[in-house]
């Protein structure tokens, strides 16, 4: 955190999710240590996600990967026409990350806070 200095995190809510321990035991410890160090935390659901880019609850990584890569075709490495499910399982959350700070953004805007 102290190389990017950021003013805000957008972190997935893991509580009432099907995260196993270790990873919600993690995404406890990064909100502390942003917290500490009065960086703004902002949680989204996987449910917020897929609504806010979806408009549909029930989207899927494989889907939400073909979003992403249409967005920035030249920035993920990932064709168009690949099939997102055939990546390895830790390969598919860079695009839950980029989903995350999308839907960050599209928020911020709306209610002009975090600019």
């Amino acid at each position: 955190m102290a190389h990017y200095e950021p003013n805000v995190i957008a972190i997935e809510d893991t509580q009432g999710s099907r995260r196993g321990p270790r990873v919600k035991a993690l995404t406890q410890e990064i909100i502390a240590l942003a917290l500490d160090e009065n960086i703004k935390v902002k949680q989204f659901s996987r449910k917020q996600v897929n609504l806010e880019l979806f408009r549909d609850e029930h989207g899927t990584k494989h889907a939400l990967a073909e979003y992403i890569a249409t967005c920035f075709p030249e920035e993920t490495g990932l064709p168009i026409t690949a099939k997102a499910s055939t990546l390895e399982r830790y390969q598919m959350d860079i695009f839950v990350a980029v989903a995350l700070a999308l839907v960050f953004r599209v928020k911020a805007n709306r209610s002009n806070c975090c600019r």
